[in-house]
């Protein structure tokens, strides 16, 4: 992951602005941040009323230092109008629009990362400089914490601290250091799904794995999720024949294997999705098991990040997240942007609450979210939906695991199911990525 600072000045997370009150200028590094969540920044900072026109959501993409209040909303905003009117009870508010002022009705709360529920306090994860000569290891000590996570090629790592004191007094530390960046650690849970026996008799058909050699081409789906790696035993010889090699960036895990997990589960709905791009009765996909969860129930934004950063390494065309949480996380964010930028889909399941809170990853810009739909095609009754959603698949897909067969519902085997059909578009990476979302939104709307 590049991380890029501003001269003379101590690094700022993507995502994040600073408001200098008595000057009236405000510092902003944000690379495809939801404009509610930058808002929502400005709205705490600033102590502003803000409202926005609804239907105005998009990723905001702006970098300086010092600009004047004026100058920095032009850049933040983009093509959107703003009014910034004095309050008769004191106070200034802000209202961002399209048309009018008056459209301007959604309120936004003022926001704070640290405010979250998901937010691990005790935890601060450092990115270094590309040319650093730091001993990360020798930093956390003399910070009073200790290293619990590493991700070497990317120079960024988890730091762990006893009290929320010492992580507080090592984050404002590490805030003045040059060529340090902090960010904030949030978990992430994995959307629980209901699975159950079916008497169905479900067999794999006649979709494959098309044989391919070396140097051929491979639509390749990233699978960010619980591992697969010790449970190929129990799949079909179809299913690991779509297998790469596992990855596993959260330790090395042991589940009972003899039951079908959330990642297997996710294998075949993938494959389903595959399946339905139409074509010919075998693919050339392959899918990449990436464990970002380990031992444990949830995984971290820095858990996601190292897994978005495998999926990149090794070519992936797709990626799909089975994650959720209340944060947007910055460090996530700028590697979901990263992948963006480069022609990759990234699907994540929107969550089964059901709420119209926004859930990320999948509500980051940078992803497309997938709820699900019932068997009438309406929205399920367990889905999220809101505006963030992009798209509404099937909830249910129909899994082989150990012999058995299971069916499973929720909005995570709709991603899954996103994912493999995005793949099957593709098809050995044609680059007009945008015509298969086109294709898929209109296919699949969200209403």
């Amino acid at each position: 992951m590049a991380v890029v600072r501003l001269e003379g000045q101590p690094m700022l997370p993507s995502g994040r602005i600073r408001w200098h009150a008595e000057e009236k200028k405000m510092d902003a590094d944000i690379q495809g941040m939801s404009l509610e969540r930058i808002l929502g920044q400005l709205a705490r900072s600033s102590g502003w009323r803000v409202l926005l026109q609804p239907g105005s959501s998009r990723p905001v993409y702006a970098k300086f230092r010092g600009a004047d209040r004026g100058e920095a909303l032009r850049l933040i905003l983009g093509d959107l109008n703003y009014a910034l009117l004095p309050q008769a009870e004191g106070g200034s508010e802000l209202r961002v629009y399209k048309t009018i002022p008056t459209a301007a009705t959604q309120v936004i709360l003022p926001g704070d990362p640290k405010m979250s529920k998901d937010w691990l306090s005790r935890e601060v994860l450092v990115s270094l400089s590309p040319d650093s000569k730091i001993n990360i290891d020798d930093l956390a000590k003399k910070l009073g914490g200790k290293v619990v996570g590493r991700a070497d090629d990317m120079k960024s790592y988890r730091l762990e601290f006893e009290t929320d004191a010492l992580a507080e007094a090592a984050r404002k530390a590490l805030a003045e250091m040059d060529g340090v960046r902090v960010d904030d650690n949030f978990t992430f849970r994995r959307p629980e799904e209901s699975i159950g026996n079916t008497p169905t008799g479900k067999t794999d058909g006649e979709f494959r794995a098309a044989k391919t050699a070396d140097g051929d081409c491979n639509t390749v789906v990233a699978m960010l999720d619980t591992t697969v790696g010790n449970q190929r035993q129990y799949l079909t010889q179809n299913q690991r024949d779509f297998l790469l090699p596992s990855i596993s960036v959260a330790g090395e895990p042991n589940p009972d294997a003899s039951e079908l997990s959330h990642g297997p589960a996710m294998l075949e709905s993938i494959i389903n999705g595959a399946k339905q791009s139409g074509g010919t009765n075998a693919s050339k996909m392959r899918i990449l098991p990436i464990d970002v969860y380990g031992n444990k129930p949830s995984t971290s934004s820095f858990e996601l990040a190292k897994g978005v950063n495998a999926a990149l390494q090794n070519k992936a065309n797709v990626v799909n997240i089975s994650s959720g949480g209340s944060s947007d996380s910055a460090m996530l964010n700028d590697i979901l942007a990263f992948a963006k930028n480069q022609g990759i889909l990234v699907f994540a399941s929107a969550g089964n609450e059901p709420t119209t809170d926004p859930v990320f990853p999948a509500a980051n810009p940078n992803v497309l979210a997938v709820t699900a739909s019932d068997r009438e095609g309406g929205l399920a009754a367990y889905a999220n939906r809101g505006p963030f959603v992009d798209l509404m698949l099937p909830g249910s897909s129909r899994v082989q695991y150990g012999g058995q067969d299971y069916i499973v519902n929720g909005t995570s085997p709709a991603s899954a199911t996103a994912s493999g059909l995005a793949a099957g578009l593709i098809d050995c990476g044609t680059p007009n990525q945008g015509a298969v979302v086109k294709a898929m939104q209109q296919a699949f709307p969200f209403k």
